[in-house]
């Protein structure tokens, strides 16, 4: 009979050296050193899987969220265009056979202007831009095109390629009808 044993290792091993009746008998072996600490590593990785999970998570919700409110101010923005009549237009009789009012380009343009400033929207929006206040061809529809920053709040702290935010812009359309 063979017999393998350390104190203060990790191998027991245990066995028979020959002899009769030992054929279903073989060698039973405990080894802890090849296993060892192998659950740190896994559990490293899928922590830091989830944190990076969690980061885009985070930071695609703050980008939404923005685009979001920015399509509404835009929305706001074109209804103020939209209420920009060309009065010119209305008292040289345009407009009898038109189902809807013709806009002043100048004056929505400076009613947009004045939106942006009353709104505090620059105060909402890092780097608030008025990119565009464009009229339809018939000068009955008005596109508002407004252009802002989000920062981004877990990546853009650790990333300097982000810090400076991402790029939003929304659209908004309107048009004022005309009503008898």
């Amino acid at each position: 009979m063979a017999r393998t044993t350390r104190l203060g290792g990790a191998r027991l091993s245990s066995g028979r050296a020959g002899g009769s009746g030992d054929a279903g008998l073989s060698s039973a072996r405990v080894s802890g050193s090849g296993d060892t600490g192998q659950i740190v590593p896994l559990v490293i990785g899928y922590l830091l899987i989830l944190a990076a999970l969690v980061t885009v998570v985070a930071d695609a919700s703050a980008v939404f969220l923005a685009r979001r409110a920015l399509a509404a101010a835009a929305d706001a923005a074109a209804l103020v265009a939209a209420q920009q009549v060309d009065v010119a237009a209305l008292v040289d009789g345009q407009v009898e056979t038109a189902q809807t009012l013709v806009l002043d380009p100048r004056a929505a343009s400076g009613a947009v202007s004045a939106y942006v400033v009353d709104a505090a929207l620059g105060e909402r929006f890092p780097g608030l831009s008025v990119l565009a206040v464009e009229l339809s061809g018939d000068a009955t529809t008005v596109s508002v095109t407004l252009g802002a920053r989000v920062r981004l709040p877990l990546v853009g702290s650790v990333a300097t390629g982000w810090a400076e935010g991402v790029p939003i812009t929304a659209t908004a359309r309107a048009r004022a009808p005309l009503r008898r």
